[in-house]
C-alpha cells in the first residue's frame, strides 16, 4: 500500500509538471506572439512617420519652388516695368524728361494695381483733387524722321470731374491762332497754337509754351499732360488687337500725308469697321474730304479715343503683366509729366468715372454758332490760314464760358 502511495504520488507530481511545462511553453508563446505584433506595431508607427515627414518635406520643398519662382517672376517684372517707366516717366522737372531709378515705386505701383478696387476718392493724390476736377492735355505729334516732327496734330483736354464722375474733352484746333499778352517773357506774341511745343523744345522748356496756351485759350488750368507720335498711337491700337469704330461717312482723300512730304489716298466706307493702328490713325487725322472740317476730325479723334478705352477695359489690359508689354511698346513714344506714383491713381479714375457718357466738345469755325472765324495772317512772307475768335485775336471769353459749364 505504501509502495501504491509513493507510485501516485510521483505519477501526480509528473502531471503537476508536464502541466507546468505545458502551461510555461503556452505563456511563453503568448508572451512571443505579443511581443512579436507589438513589435510590428511599433515598425508600423515608425514607417508612417517616416513617409509623413518625408511627404511633408516634398510639400515644402514644391511650395518653396513655387515661391522662388514666382519671386523671380515678380522681380523680372518689376525690373522690366522699371526700366520702361526710366523711358516713359518725367520726375524731375518740367523741362527735361529724366529716368526715374525709384525701383520701390515701381514695386508700390505694382502692390497698388492689385488693391485697385479698394480704393476711394479719398485716397488718390492727384493735381485738382481739392478742386474735385483734374484736367489732362493729351497731344499727338508726328516724331522722329516724319514732316513736321513735333507739331502738335491733336490737341485735347480731357477733363474728370470728381464730383459728378463724369469725363469731357474738348479739342482746339491745330490752326488756332494764340496771341500771347507776355512776349517779352516768352520771346514770342503770336503762333499758330500748333506750333507752340516745338518752340518749346528749341528753348529749351519743353511742354511748357503750350501748356501756357491752353490754360489761357480754356480757363482751365492743365494738372498732366501726355505727348503721344503717330508710331506710339498706332502700337498702342495693334497691341490691343485693333478697334471697331462706327464711320458717319463714306471717306475718299486723295491728298492724305505720305512719306517723304508725299501723298496717298484713304478710303473708307459708311459703317461698321474693325481698324489696326495704320487705318485709325488715317481715320483719325482726315479732314480733306469731311464736310465739317476741323470739327468732324475732333469728333473722330473723341471717338477713336473712346474705342480705345473700350477695347482696354474689356480685355482687362490694365494690370500689371499687360501694362508691362504696352509701356515696353511705347516706351520711346510717350512724354508725360505723370509720376509713377500716380499711375494707380488714374487707373482708378478709368475703373470708376462714368466712361460710357463722355462730354465732347470742340471749338471750331464752321457752324453758324461757333466760336472761331477764319482770317489770314501774312506769317515769315507767307499768307496763312488761321482761326481766331469772333470777338477778337485774344478774347477767348467765349471759350471760357464753354468750358465753365462743361459738365452742366
Amino acid at each position: 500500500m505504501v509502495d501504491s502511495l509513493r507510485k501516485n504520488k510521483g505519477h501526480n507530481l509528473k502531471s503537476q509538471k508536464k502541466f507546468k511545462d505545458k502551461y510555461n511553453n503556452i505563456s511563453k508563446e503568448k508572451n512571443k506572439g505579443k511581443i512579436n505584433q507589438e513589435t510590428l506595431f511599433i515598425v508600423n508607427k515608425i514607417s508612417k512617420k517616416q513617409i509623413f515627414k518625408r511627404w511633408l518635406k516634398r510639400f515644402f520643398l514644391f511650395c518653396f519652388i513655387l515661391f522662388f519662382s514666382m519671386l523671380m517672376l515678380a522681380g523680372f517684372l518689376l525690373f522690366r516695368f522699371s526700366q520702361t517707366s526710366k523711358k516713359v516717366i518725367i520726375v524731375k522737372n518740367k523741362q527735361k524728361f529724366s529716368q526715374s531709378e525709384n525701383v520701390f515705386a515701381t514695386a508700390k505701383l505694382a502692390f497698388n494695381l492689385l488693391q485697385i478696387k479698394n480704393k476711394n476718392f479719398q485716397n488718390i493724390d492727384l493735381k485738382g483733387k481739392e478742386r474735385e476736377q483734374i484736367n489732362i492735355l493729351l497731344l499727338g505729334i508726328a516724331g522722329k524722321g516724319k514732316a513736321g516732327t513735333n507739331l502738335t496734330d491733336t490737341i485735347m483736354l480731357m477733363s474728370l470731374n470728381l464730383k459728378k464722375k463724369k469725363i469731357a474733352l474738348l479739342s482746339l484746333p491745330r490752326d488756332l491762332y494764340y496771341l500771347n499778352h507776355n512776349s517779352q517773357e516768352e520771346e514770342f506774341s503770336g503762333a499758330k497754337i500748333n506750333s507752340l511745343y516745338q518752340r518749346g523744345i528749341n528753348q529749351h522748356k519743353g511742354a511748357q509754351y503750350i501748356v501756357k496756351a491752353v490754360e489761357n485759350v480754356t480757363g482751365l488750368p492743365v494738372d498732366y499732360y501726355f505727348i503721344l507720335d503717330f508710331d506710339g498711337f498706332k502700337k498702342i491700337i495693334d497691341d490691343i488687337g485693333g478697334i471697331d469704330i462706327y464711320s458717319e461717312r463714306d471717306y475718299y482723300d486723295t491728298r492724305y500725308p505720305g512719306p517723304n512730304y508725299s501723298y496717298e489716298t484713304f478710303q473708307l466706307k459708311k459703317g461698321w469697321h474693325h481698324l489696326n493702328g495704320e487705318t485709325a490713325l488715317k481715320y483719325a487725322r482726315e479732314r480733306h474730304s469731311d464736310p465739317e472740317g476741323d470739327f468732324g476730325r475732333a469728333k473722330r479723334q473723341q471717338q477713336v479715343i473712346q474705342a480705345v478705352r473700350d477695347k482696354i477695359f474689356s480685355q482687362n489690359w490694365l494690370n500689371i503683366f499687360k501694362m508691362n508689354k504696352l509701356l515696353g511698346n511705347i516706351e520711346n513714344n510717350l512724354k508725360t509729366n505723370v509720376d509713377l506714383d500716380d499711375i494707380d491713381d488714374f487707373v482708378f479714375l478709368a475703373y470708376n468715372l462714368d466712361t460710357k457718357n463722355i462730354i465732347n466738345k470742340a471749338v471750331d469755325a464752321w457752324k453758324q454758332d461757333s466760336l472761331l472765324r477764319v482770317d489770314h495772317l501774312n506769317m515769315n512772307g507767307i499768307r496763312a490760314f488761321i482761326l481766331v475768335p469772333k470777338k477778337g485775336y485774344a478774347d477767348y471769353s467765349d471759350i471760357h464760358q464753354l468750358t465753365k459749364n462743361l459738365f452742366q
